[in-house]
């Protein structure tokens, strides 16, 4: 097995030559589309192993002062504290390199849709990023602490492993009420012949009850902004 960023698997796989993986599991199937057009051969459909939530996380410190009355955080709410003494910006990677900030822009739109005032707030919000952010999720969450005025858009996933982490900064969890997206995570299968027969053994191991207890993430690990995902 072999980790390699799934916005940089097309190049990955052209410079592999005659050690092609049988198998790409991406973390979305976004990805496994546009592997299909740059000419990797991908089939139609793909089964997920796996889901996670899209969320935008906040450092503990941020998500407490924001639900001082108690209330739950929305996007709206974050949007809002443009306005404010200590405004919250959108941290952005590069869309071309992160499933998790297209999915956060589309989240994002959808909240602000018929509320123009909100949409020059998160019109602000976006342009305010920080420059040159890291593209995946534990490498945005790693700076979480240093940077608390800024939303991540990562993964339910990523904020629990952060979290497990001894010594990292918290984060909190604010799910989208609208426009919300998960995480797919398709097994792509590659190979063929033999290289398939055994791909199908393995997923048929990570689809079973042996392979999901693994992974499933208990709910009280991850601190919620919002009461219940969508």
């Amino acid at each position: 097995m072999t980790a390699v960023d799934s916005a940089d698997f097309v190049s990955t796989w052209k410079a592999g030559g005659a050690a092609q993986p049988n198998v790409w599991i991406p973390d979305s199937s976004l990805w496994a589309a546009l592997a299909g057009k740059a000419g990797v051969p991908v089939p139609a459909t793909s089964e997920s192993v796996a889901t996670s939530p899209l969320v935008m996380a906040l450092a503990e410190s941020t998500a407490h002062r924001l639900s001082a009355d108690g209330a739950p955080i929305t996007v709206d709410a974050l949007l809002e504290t443009r306005s404010t003494a200590a405004p919250v910006r959108v941290g952005l990677p590069d869309p071309r390199q992160s499933a998790e900030a297209v999915g956060a822009i589309l989240a994002l739109r959808s909240a602000v849709n018929d509320q123009p005032a909100a949409r020059a707030a998160l019109t602000w919000g976006l342009r305010s990023s920080p420059a040159d952010l890291p593209t995946t999720g534990d490498k945005l969450l790693a700076g979480i602490g240093q940077d608390p005025g800024t939303a991540l858009p990562v993964s339910e996933q990523a904020v629990w492993a952060h979290n497990a982490e001894a010594g990292a900064a918290r984060a909190v969890a604010v799910y989208p009420s609208v426009g919300a997206t998960h995480l797919d995570y398709p097994f792509v299968l590659l190979g063929s012949g033999d290289a398939a027969a055994s791909a199908d053994q393995l997923l048929s191991t990570l689809l079973g009850e042996g392979g999901r207890a693994p992974w499933s993430l208990p709910g009280s690990a991850i601190p919620r902004a919002w009461p219940d995902p969508p």
